[in-house]
């Protein structure tokens, strides 16, 4: 989930994020829910992830003027030089209805624009998962491997640095009810190109449970920047297809704040293809918000510059067992040999000595 299938296809267990390569077997999908994880899709790996909901908003302060409409989601994901780095492109379209009920009878608009259109460059500059022994099984305590370890708390951190391009006035600033207050004589307008940075942190506990949170900086420089948090916690179910979230978000503006939760269910179709649904709300009135919506996440997997970090100790595990069997081996050649010699001698001394005894 965000790691999601975190959380990760943010599914610890299904994505298996182990290892010094960010590659995983599994798709690493962001959604559902809106914040990112930190580890990337992984080199040579094109992942589109995409969604499609409803949407209403109704404002206490505007005499519970509401917005209606549909909403369209699409990010593409690359892996490119480096296992860590990744470019991500993230879009959200609106189609509403806009329904002014300050005046009598209401005024009804209908809209559709660019909420959000951002690009920029993800890249995980801490993984605690390369200091494989930190996480290896205890062999004398079960009670040990089933709980919560302290190096659990220590997170793979990731940042992130992009741009808000702007492709029309509709939404400026991510206001839906900028026409309320809009003033012919000064409209509100946004830049056209704002810089947005980053920073995303992702914990697992006990191998079912991802937490990612997400502290962004956005549209700096603007007249309105705002400041935002998003807290995920993702777990995997007893069936490992099976993933259900909860996500918490806090918005800090002088044009728009907003306190918001979501919860929702992703289901793993096979390693490269993950659907999922969810639900959110705001837990203010001004204004409300409700959305439903559903999603699907899809690979094109090119990635082959390295092996997946199971792989690789599984590799090394045989290697070491084939260089232990063939030090066997050879030792019990040398063994051998040793007790030939030595019987060979005892013969020969044996000889020699009734030899000299018949003398």
């Amino acid at each position: 989930m965000k790691a999601r299938s975190y959380l990760f296809s943010i599914f610890l267990a299904a994505v298996s994020f182990v290892g010094w390569s960010q590659y995983t077997e599994t798709i690493n999908s962001n959604r559902p829910g809106v914040s990112f994880g930190s580890f990337s899709v992984g080199k040579g790996v094109l992942q589109a992830e995409a969604g499609f909901g409803f949407t209403q908003w109704e404002h206490e302060k505007f005499n519970n003027a509401t917005v209606s409409g549909q909403e369209y989601e699409i990010a593409l994901r690359y892996g490119f030089w480096k296992e860590e780095l990744e470019v991500m492109w993230e879009a959200t379209y609106l189609m509403d209805e806009l329904t002014n009920t300050t005046f009598s009878p209401a005024l009804v608009s209908n809209r559709k624009g660019f909420r959000k259109h951002t690009i920029g460059f993800k890249y995980l500059v801490f993984d605690p998962f390369r200091n494989v022994d930190r996480y290896k099984p205890n062999l004398y305590s079960w009670k040990a491997n089933q709980g919560i370890k302290w190096v659990d708390l220590i997170p793979a951190v990731a940042v992130y640095a992009g741009a808000n391009i702007v492709l029309d006035e509709t939404y400026p600033f991510d206001d839906v009810y900028n026409e309320l207050f809009y003033n012919p004589f000064d409209p509100l307008v946004e830049p056209t190109i704002s810089p947005k940075v980053a920073v995303s942190t992702q914990n697992h506990f006990k191998e079912t449970w991802v937490f990612v949170t997400n502290v962004s900086y956005d549209r700096i420089g603007t007249d309105y920047p705002s400041l935002s948090y998003i807290l995920t916690l993702t777990h995997n179910l007893s069936n490992p297809q099976w993933s259900v979230y909860l996500e918490h978000q806090g918005i800090r503006s002088d044009i728009y704040s907003d306190v918001l939760m979501r919860g929702g269910v992703a289901y793993l179709v096979s390693t490269d293809l993950q659907l999922e649904t969810s639900v959110g709300s705001s837990l203010k009135t001004t204004p409300s918000m409700l959305t439903a919506n559903i999603g699907v996440s899809y690979r094109l997997d090119w990635h082959n510059s390295e092996i997946p970090q199971d792989r690789r100790i599984a590799k090394e595990m045989r290697s070491k067992a084939k260089a232990e069997k063939r030090l066997d081996r050879n030792n019990k050649k040398a063994r051998k040999k040793q007790e030939k010699t030595a019987k060979k001698a005892a013969k020969k001394r044996a000889k020699a000595e009734r030899k000299r005894q018949k003398d």
